[in-house]
């Protein structure tokens, strides 16, 4: 019986959602495409990505119209609109979309990840330490933040009245009470400070007793105090052994697409600690109508030639500073923004790594970025993930369902998750599944 519902707008946070579930013995299964008929995966958790994170708002808001119909979320307990913990998106028009369904009394706004360095207080949003507005995100090529005060920020994305409940209130256990009065005075989304893990399980308990029927709208750090609280199935799916690459290889392959500082130190960890070998696309290339294909094929016989010989390609661009200062006048000269350039090199790797998956067999998979993350799958015709480990906070495992590849363990990992070691980490935990050991 499907118990969750879980709609976020990129892969990689789909799963880092989906896998908070899965950890405490839910079948939880993740669909790349949009079907209709989900009910047959028999799955206690769906978890669908619209991918609309790069969208402008309003196509944005009728995508998440569409997803509502024809997932018929008022079949489902529990809904969960998934958001970026940095809160990049069109996050107030797909909650306004998800709302005029008038299935929901309310919106539960909660982005805090504390395990991972994200938290609210005062209604601003704290990344690591910093203000939000003075991170990385709001540089982000594609979807730049640069407000931190997330009441604000929300009412200049959504047409509804925003509440606020303060720490203070939470850890007075005054939840409810505080709900029901931004309710009557018609705040239909309600943001929530949280500093502690604590403070997200004060809150979703709260919630859950009030009779409240609410849209829940967080990071996996929610998701996570949410599944806690759900009554467990009696027994969870173990893991089986899968099987490894040619006479045992366990070449992995790595497509690192994320510009993300957190991501560049995780790439410089595994090439050191790893038989990893490096590949680099030049973005410029990429973006290049007359140089685009040779560049694509050059990629993909080097790829191809590294896990031949047995060792694991890690495909990444390049982010120097002077392929950065040319990026910068290449959206000079043509007028194109951030967003369609960040489209066309994820949609040019994607195809890359599509090519050299179906020539090759590897023993798994790890993709970073969701962009790249989704564009990849999509080209290689996977229409859904089952979610089974989790390789450390929020990067989670799954392995693809139904194919030639069905099996196949495949992590995924947002940018600025995890430590030096992340994706040291994740290529080991595919080697231990396909050995048996986990």
């Amino acid at each position: 019986m499907n118990k969750v519902l879980i709609i976020a707008d990129d892969l990689t946070g789909a799963n880092d959602t989906g896998v908070q579930f899965a950890k405490q013995g839910f079948h939880t299964l993740s669909l790349i495409e949009l079907q209709e008929n989900i009910y047959r995966h028999e799955a206690d958790v769906i978890v669908f990505n619209a991918e609309t994170r790069a969208m402008d708002a309003e196509k944005a808001f009728q995508k998440m119209k569409a997803v509502a119909e024809t997932l018929a979320i008022s079949d489902f307990p529990v809904v969960y609109k998934k958001i970026d913990s940095t809160m990049r998106g069109n996050i107030g028009a797909e909650i306004d979309a998800l709302l005029d369904t008038g299935i929901f009394d309310a919106a539960v706004v909660l982005p805090a990840y504390p395990k991972n360095g994200r938290v609210t207080a005062g209604g601003y949003h704290i990344v690591h330490e910093c203000l939000l507005e003075d991170t990385e995100t709001a540089r982000d090529p594609k979807c730049p933040v640069g407000e931190s005060h997330l009441p604000t920020l929300l009412a200049s994305q959504s047409r509804r009245v925003i509440g606020h409940i303060d720490i203070r209130m939470i850890r007075k256990r005054q939840i409810v009470n505080e709900m029901r009065k931004c309710l009557n005075r018609n705040a239909e989304i309600v943001v929530f400070d949280s500093f502690l893990q604590e403070d997200l399980k004060s809150v979703t308990a709260a919630v859950k007793e009030s009779g409240l029927k609410v849209l829940w709208v967080g990071s996996a750090g929610m998701a996570e105090s949410l599944s806690d609280s759900m009554e467990q199935p009696v027994e969870q799916e173990q893991s089986r052994r899968l099987p490894a690459g040619p006479e045992g290889n366990p070449s992995v392959f790595i497509i690192a697409g994320s510009v993300s500082a957190a991501t560049r130190r995780q790439i410089s960890a595994l090439t050191e600690q790893s038989d990893c070998r490096l590949i680099v696309a030049n973005p410029l290339f990429l973006l290049d109508d007359s140089r685009r294909e040779q560049e694509m094929a050059q990629l993909l016989g080097a790829i191809v030639e590294i896990a031949a010989n047995g060792h694991s390609p890690v495909l990444t661009t390049d982010v120097s500073s002077q392929v950065i200062e040319d990026l910068h006048s290449f959206q000079e000269k043509t007028g194109k923004g951030s967003m369609e350039i960040g489209n066309t090199i994820a949609e040019c790797l994607g195809k890359v790594s599509a090519a050299v998956i179906s020539s090759q067999d590897f023993a798994g998979l790890i993709l970073t970025g969701g962009d790249i993350a989704y564009s990849t799958c999509k080209h290689l015709g996977v229409t859904a993930l089952r979610i089974i480990d989790e390789v450390e906070e929020g990067i989670p495992l799954s392995e693809i369902v139904g194919g030639r590849l069905n099996g196949l363990p495949l992590v995924t990992k947002a940018g600025g998750f995890g430590d030096a070691d992340s994706l040291v980490n994740a290529m080991n935990k595919i080697n231990r599944l396909i050995r048996g050991s986990i």
